[in-house]
């Protein structure tokens, strides 16, 4: 009897990761510009669950391939990547809304979903996408982040405070989640814990200069000018500093001479 082999679909392209924004420890702010996410996925996703796709017989007698939910989740979300690269911003939403109903815990098309919602100026939605993100999968230290920088560009410091701390036993030694904690215990002058926190970052780079300034201030504000004078001349020797955060640590290492 002739049998039809099920054809096997192309191989997409693998979607880069970007790059955290790094949060700058020194100003008295914490922003982060909305990444493009034209090919890019969170950080924090995990790869997609691969299910065996089942053969089964179709009407016309040969074999059609039928897909997992999460295959199904996963072929919506790189069809999004590509309507995005073709300029199709509002037909990725769809795919993306598509992809997380056949499989809610495609964090891949949850990140990249909220990513274009916050670009939109949609930080509700995107905050509450995220909410619902953390609930199923609480282990996600991407989605905490996430939400803790939509919380605080609308003001509500300490809700991102408590999205972090809820966060830190599955964020690890991620060294952004640290230094970014670390930011928040500072402006909330809890400095023991930001010194702890910075040194957890500066781990994975101990040159890193927004990280060396930052422990800096929390060391000098400590009354360890030792070491706060340390740390603010290792980010100046650097020389990876703005002019602007350069002329900071000019102003520091002066003030503790």
């Amino acid at each position: 009897m002739p049998t039809t082999a099920a054809a096997k679909p192309a191989a997409e392209p693998k979607a880069k990761q970007p790059a955290v924004v790094l949060a700058e420890a020194s100003a008295p702010g914490v922003t982060k510009k909305p990444s493009k996410v034209v090919s890019e996925e969170s950080e924090a996703a995990p790869a997609a669950v691969k299910t065996a796709a089942v053969a089964a017989p179709s009407a016309a007698g040969g074999w059609q391939k039928r897909f997992s939910p999460e295959q199904q989740s996963d072929n919506l979300y790189k069809q999004a990547i590509t309507q995005l690269q073709q300029g199709q911003g509002t037909e990725a939403k769809k795919s993306l809304r598509l992809a997380l109903e056949v499989n809610p815990n495609n964090v891949k098309a949850r990140q990249m979903l909220v990513d274009l919602l916050v670009e939109a100026g949609s930080a509700e939605e995107a905050s509450a996408l995220l909410r619902d993100g953390l609930r199923m999968s609480p282990e996600q230290a991407g989605l905490s982040m996430s939400l803790a920088r939509l919380q605080l560009e609308t003001g509500n410091t300490q809700a991102a405070m408590t999205t972090l701390e809820q966060g830190l036993k599955s964020a690890g030694d991620e060294p952004q989640y640290h230094a970014f904690y670390a930011v928040l215990l500072q402006r909330a002058t809890r400095h023991d814990e930001a010194v702890s926190h910075y040194l957890v970052a500066l781990r994975s780079d101990p040159m890193m200069p927004n990280w060396l300034v930052g422990i800096g201030i929390s060391l000098q504000a400590l009354g360890k000018n030792a070491d706060a004078t340390e740390a603010f001349q290792r980010a100046r020797d650097g020389g990876m500093l703005s002019p602007q955060l350069a002329q900071f640590v000019e102003q520091k290492l002066s003030q503790l001479k």
